[in-house]
C-alpha cells in the first residue's frame, strides 16, 4: 500500500501523491517549526525518563503488559530532551523505541543509557547540585 499525504485543498478528495511545487517549501516551514518548538536540552529529564521507561518495560512483563506503551512514551521523551545538543544519542533512544514497538521481546540496552547520561549529568555538574538548566522552569 503506497503511503498519500494530502494537503488541506485536498481533503474531500481521494487520497493523491503530493507531487506539486511547494511541497519542499511546506516541509521546509514544518521544519523550521519543528526547531523553533524543540526543546532545550535536559540530560537529568533525559536521565528520568529513561529511568521511569525502564520500570515500565520490567512492569509490562509482569502482569501490566499496557505499560509497554507508557515505556515507549518515555523513550520518545527522553530522546526529545536531547535532541538539540545530542543528536546522535537522540536518534540511537529513537531506534531503540521503534525496534521494542516492533518487537515486545526486544529488551532496550537502556541501563547501559542510564550510566552513560550519569556520568554526563555528573560532569555538567561537577559540585553535585542538579539544578534545573531548563530556561522553562517546568522541573525536572
Amino acid at each position: 500500500m503506497d503511503n498519500f499525504t494530502r494537503v488541506p485543498s485536498q481533503m474531500n478528495t481521494p487520497a493523491t501523491p503530493i507531487m506539486e511545487e511547494g511541497v519542499q517549501d511546506m516541509m521546509k516551514i514544518a521544519m523550521d517549526e519543528r526547531k523553533q518548538a524543540m526543546r532545550e536540552t535536559c540530560l537529568f529529564c533525559a536521565l528520568k525518563h529513561l529511568s521511569q521507561a525502564l520500570i515500565l518495560i520490567q512492569e509490562s512483563r509482569q502482569g501490566y503488559p499496557l505499560h509497554r506503551w507508557l515505556a515507549v512514551g518515555h523513550m520518545a521523551e527522553a530522546a526529545d530532551e536531547l535532541l538539540e545538543d545530542y543528536p546522535e544519542l537522540a536518534n540511537h533512544i529513537r531506534k531503540m523505541r521503534i525496534t521494542y514497538v516492533d518487537d515486545e521481546n526486544f529488551d532496550p540496552p537502556i541501563m547501559k543509557l542510564v550510566g552513560q547520561l550519569d556520568v554526563m549529568v555528573k560532569e555538567q555538574f561537577p559540585n553535585g547540585t542538579i539544578n534545573q538548566n531548563r530556561s522553562d522552569n517546568s522541573g525536572m
